[in-house]
C-alpha cells in the first residue's frame, strides 16, 4: 500500500506550519494530557548548570551557558500536565526536509536542561520534556538514550507529527475536523478577497 503524502510543496508546508501546533494540542488532549493555554517561559538564570558527564551533555551545557550570557529566557511551545506531573513541550517540524538531523538539532537545545518554568507568574518544577518532530529518525534509539541519560530524572518523550497527522486523516475525529474546517475557511476567505469577491 502506498503511503499517503499530503505535504508536497512549500505552500502546503507553510500553511501547515501555521496551525499544526493546534492539531497536536488537540491530539495531546485525547491522550489524557491537560494542555494549558499560552506558553511558559524558561528563564535561563533559573536553570542550574550540571556537571559534564558525556559529550552530548557537554554540548548542551555549552549552549545553556551561552544563553545565560546572551538571553533572558526562551518560550517553549506549550505547558502540559498529566497525572499531576508537569511537562514542557517543544515542537519542530520540517515536512519537506525529512532528513534534517534530530540529533544535531537537540545537541544545541539548551531547553532540554530545563528544571523550572514560569507560567503566568508562577514557577513550576517540571517532570518531563515532550518533543514533537516530523518523523522518526533511523537513529531514534541512540538519540533517546543520549538525551534521557543526560537529563534524568526529568523524562524525555518524542511524538512524531507525521504519524499523528496520518492517524487524524484516517480516523477524522470531530475535534480535528473542526480545526481543519476553520482554517480551510480562513484560506478560502483570503483567496476570495484576493479575487475581489469578498471584502475584509
Amino acid at each position: 500500500m502506498t503511503e499517503r503524502v499530503i505535504i508536497t510543496d512549500p505552500i502546503r508546508s507553510t500553511l501547515f506550519g501555521k496551525f499544526y501546533e493546534e492539531i497536536l494540542r488537540g491530539w495531546f488532549e485525547t491522550m489524557g494530557f491537560e494542555v494549558y493555554e499560552g506558553k511558559p517561559r524558561v528563564y535561563w538564570k533559573d536553570q542550574p548548570v550540571p556537571s559534564i558527564k558525556t559529550t552530548f551533555e557537554g554540548k548542551l551545557i555549552d549552549s545553556l551557558i551561552r544563553y545565560r550570557n546572551e538571553r533572558q529566557f526562551c518560550t517553549p511551545d506549550g505547558f502540559i500536565k498529566k497525572d499531576r506531573k508537569y511537562f514542557v513541550w517543544e515542537a519542530k517540524n520540517w515536512p519537506l526536509w525529512p532528513n534534517e538531523d534530530m540529533s544535531d538539532f537537540l545537541e544545541d537545545a539548551a531547553w532540554l536542561l530545563t528544571k523550572v518554568v514560569t507560567y503566568r507568574g508562577t514557577r513550576y518544577k517540571i517532570n518531563g520534556i515532550i518533543f514533537s518532530w516530523w518523523e522518526k529518525p533511523t537513529d531514534e534509539r541512540e538519540i533517546l538514550r543520549n538525551v534521557r541519560n543526560c537529563i534524568s530524572p526529568i523524562s524525555f518523550d518524542v511524538y512524531y507529527t507525521k504519524d499523528t497527522l496520518l492517524e487524524c486523516v484516517e480516523t477524522l475525529p470531530d475535534w480535528y475536523v473542526k480545526i481543519i474546517r476553520k482554517h480551510k475557511q480562513d484560506i478560502v476567505d483570503f483567496f476570495e478577497q484576493l479575487l475581489g469577491k469578498k471584502t475584509v
